[in-house]
């Protein structure tokens, strides 16, 4: 972590060696260029919020714990017409992350976990739990067909992919 919390202060970046002689430079940099930003408090909360859930991602790929708690799963029901009732559902996947206060919602992490590769070990730890909870289902006689299970294009092309799901 480079950044331990989020700040009050601004910071400017420039794409220019130029040198800046006053605040007058800089408005007018400001106002008739892309060679200079501010990044308010919200920004920086943001960047704050991506390393952290980054490191926790790179985190659950060290340990490889197929259940590590921070991964967690619902279950969305799919209501069958023919047949007037709930026989199948569909898995989804939230990131817990207590320092963030709880759950993240896919659109903050799924991209992070296919720019950093770690997609695969986070589907795997998806679906193990999704075979638990069928285990359970089928051990309370429950009459049910199944739980689909998405997966990242990017991991159905990789050699090992129908390796790794039989496993």
């Amino acid at each position: 972590n480079f950044i331990s919390k989020p700040s009050d202060y601004k910071i400017s970046y420039m794409k220019t060696p130029n040198m800046i002689n006053d605040i007058n430079d800089v408005e007018h940099l400001k106002k008739n260029t892309n060679r200079i930003h501010f990044i308010d408090k919200s920004e920086l909360e943001e960047l704050y919020e991506r390393i952290e859930i980054l490191n926790q991602l790179k985190n659950i790929f060290v340990i490889n714990d197929l259940s590590d708690p921070r991964v967690e799963v619902f279950y969305q029901p799919i209501f069958d017409r023919e047949n007037n009732g709930f026989f199948t559902a569909e898995a989804l996947s939230r990131l817990f992350i207590k320092e963030l206060n709880g759950l993240i919602p896919p659109y903050k992490f799924i991209p992070l976990l296919e720019e950093y590769n770690l997609i695969h070990k986070y589907s795997l730890i998806v679906l193990n739990k999704v075979c638990c909870f069928i285990k359970s289902l089928e051990f309370e006689n429950k009459d049910f067909e199944g739980i689909s299970v998405n997966f990242s294009l990017k991991e159905l092309l990789e050699d090992s992919f129908e390796e790794d799901i039989l496993e």
